[in-house]
């Protein structure tokens, strides 16, 4: 599943739509000139990197072939967040994608306990260029 959304992700059109349209980003359409998408085989789950113009980091992740604990969905955001940080980048966005999962009141205290406004958490009930 996510090597197809690795090819799709390689045009600079369906970054955009996923950034802007389905994450509600106001980027500027100018960070778009630059972007790098990336198959991760992260620890312990696989996911698509993206980095939108030096400013923005993304970590799409597939959550039908995987079971997510709070614990879990801590660990991927404090991951995310470092590395931003060791980036020099600007935010990061946890895309949590699958037909399975919905919002729950603890990812949002989870998300909340970072006390970083520069980390966000998205659910996408399907990845939105299929």
């Amino acid at each position: 599943m996510l090597r197809s959304w690795l090819a799709r992700l390689s045009e600079k059109d369906n970054v955009q739509a996923l950034v802007q349209d389905a994450l509600g980003c106001d980027c500027p359409s100018t960070v778009f000139d630059h972007f790098q998408v990336q198959y991760m085989q992260g620890d312990p789950v696989p996911f698509i990197q993206i980095i939108v113009g030096n400013r923005l980091l993304l970590h799409l992740i597939h959550t039908d072939s995987t079971r997510l604990s709070q614990e879990l969905i801590l660990d991927l955001l404090k991951k995310g967040r470092n590395e931003r940080d060791r980036r020099g980048l600007n935010r990061f966005r946890l895309v949590l994608v699958g037909s399975h999962i919905s919002p729950r009141k603890e990812w949002e205290e989870e998300l909340s306990s970072l006390k970083d406004s520069k980390v966000h958490l998205h659910f996408l009930p399907e990845f939105p260029l299929d």
